[in-house]
């Protein structure tokens, strides 16, 4: 018989500095919620085919959008985070998990990495829905800025 509580390894999610809406992703992300191209053909909703953020990948996967992309690839390296040898075998949760881990509850890096999960997806959404891309160096000032704002003006943490 059950006679205890289940903790999630998400759990630490809800502690860190930023909106509830960012949190509320970075939980549909690990758990392959997040509506990309493989999500969306599951579905049989059709859709273009082909990461938009590299032109490399034959269909968009969470794993590929926020990891293995060489522009999610060039982003981490840039933030210090570097993805490259990571196990391919790793599961897409697996790796988050790792990463917020390498934070070490500092609760700025916490914000910096949810934070560029979050600029991934909105400048994915703009190159998707807008036809609008920025450069590599303006999505990572907006991450550094909005990290910054998360921590320093977290009244929803």
């Amino acid at each position: 018989m059950f006679s205890g509580k289940v903790l999630s390894p998400l759990r630490f999610l809800w502690k860190i500095k930023i909106p509830p809406s960012i949190k509320l992703f970075l939980l549909l992300l690990a758990h392959g919620r997040l509506l990309t191209q493989d999500q969306l053909l599951r579905r049989n909703i059709p859709c273009v085919q082909g990461c938009v953020m590299c032109a490399q990948a034959a269909c968009e996967t969470a794993g590929h959008l926020f990891l293995d992309c060489t522009f999610a690839t060039r982003l981490w390296n840039v933030l210090g985070y570097p993805q490259s040898g990571a196990d391919p075998n790793t599961s897409l949760r697996d790796r988050l998990l790792t990463l917020f881990a390498a934070a070490n509850t500092s609760a700025d890096k916490l914000a910096l990495i949810a934070t560029t999960f979050w600029g991934l997806w909105l400048e994915r959404n703009n190159r998707v829905f807008r036809n609008q891309s920025r450069r590599l160096g303006a999505v990572h000032q907006w991450i550094i800025c909005e990290s910054t704002l998360f921590v320093k003006y977290s009244w929803f943490a």
